[in-house]
Order: structure tokens, then C-alpha cells, then sequence
């Protein structure tokens, strides 16, 4: 285990084993001691949610609190954006290229045009409206992007069957937070949240 604190203080000891602990794991050494609690954290800095709390005693005596474990996803997409990643493999050079999702609205860049659409989410499974977009040109490979971007979001589209509606997107949530979202014929965008 390692802590670096901000004040530069250092301490480094080989890793000991895990014990349970009341709902969580507990590290014991001679030096510092650092408790897992499965129980979920916020920063309260940039409104991130963890999977875990985590208080770590150092050998002078100070008790440290703070957030652990995986990144949760937002309980709600309305007032959040999504820096883009990369669309179907490819990495996304530019930082202009942003969704933000708020009521039934997304909108952003593609990294050169703006766009908006309606969208709608039933538990992971998501669909969009067509996608109004600027028309600017820009250089091959930001249109590139921006295409596979807009083709996604088509693909995503709500189908009618009956009386009910197929939403033929979803998003799913990697370990680090990042939002994975697909649509068929293996459309997929990986986009990190912006605080």
C-alpha cells in the first residue's frame, strides 16, 4: 500500500491481507491501516459517485476519509456531458466534441458541427430523434467522426411495434465511469464524463 499525501508525506509498506470487515475489507500493518466500506461516496468536489468509502489511519495519528472503487454512473443523464472518446474504435482528436444531455435533449458538437436530438431512456435502453445539425466542413477526419457520431444516433432511432416502442440503443457504464453506448450493427461511442 502507498499513500502520497499532499503535504509530501510518503508512506509505502508491502500490501497485507485483506480481512471482512463490517461491510467491507480492512488492511492491517504496523504503519497504517486503510478500511473498504462497500457504501457509496461522493467527493463533493465534482459530483462523482464511488463505489466505496475509505478511511485510512497513518502512523501519526491522522484519520483520512474518502472515496474508493469503481466510478458509479449518474442516476440521472439530464445535466451531464460526455466528452467523446472515440466512435467505433476510432479515437476522437478533438475536445470540442461533447454531448449534453438535459430533459429529453441532447446536443453538442461532433469536434466540428453542432448538433441536437430528442432522446429517451427506459432503464439501459435508449433511442434518439433525428439529428438536426449544422453544416460547416471540416477536415476529413473530424467529418469521419462526426458521421459514424450521426449514424449512431440514427441507428438508435425509437421502432414502433404495435402499440409499444423498440429502443434499439443502450448505454452502459465501464469501471471507470466512462458512458458506452451502442447501436446496431456494432455501432459503439465511448465518451468520458465532463465535471
Amino acid at each position: 500500500m502507498r499513500y502520497d499525501g499532499a503535504d509530501g508525506g510518503r508512506y509505502t509498506i508491502p500490501t497485507p491481507p485483506a480481512s471482512p470487515s463490517f461491510n467491507g475489507l480492512r488492511y492491517v500493518a504496523e504503519a497504517m491501516t486503510v478500511d473498504v466500506t462497500y457504501s457509496e461516496c461522493s467527493d463533493g468536489m465534482s459530483d462523482r459517485r464511488f463505489h466505496d468509502t475509505v478511511t485510512v489511519q497513518l502512523p501519526d495519528g491522522r484519520d483520512l476519509s474518502g472515496c474508493g472503487g469503481s466510478i458509479l454512473p449518474p442516476q440521472d443523464l439530464a445535466g451531464t456531458s460526455w466528452r467523446m472518446l472515440d466512435v467505433n474504435g476510432l479515437p476522437v482528436e478533438s475536445t470540442d466534441a461533447v454531448l449534453r444531455f438535459d430533459g429529453q435533449t441532447v446536443s453538442g458538437s461532433t469536434g466540428c458541427n453542432r448538433f441536437s436530438a430528442d432522446y429517451a431512456i427506459d432503464g439501459m435502453a435508449v433511442s434518439f430523434g433525428p439529428a438536426r445539425s449544422t453544416r460547416m466542413a471540416c477536415a476529413p477526419g473530424t467529418m469521419g467522426q462526426e458521421r459514424a457520431l450521426l449514424d449512431l444516433l440514427a441507428a438508435a432511432e425509437a421502432q414502433p411495434v404495435g402499440d409499444r416502442v423498440r429502443r434499439l440503443g443502450a448505454i452502459r457504464y465501464a469501471p471507470n465511469g466512462n458512458m458506452i453506448l451502442t447501436a446496431p450493427e456494432g455501432r459503439v461511442a465511448v465518451l468520458s464524463q465532463v465535471f
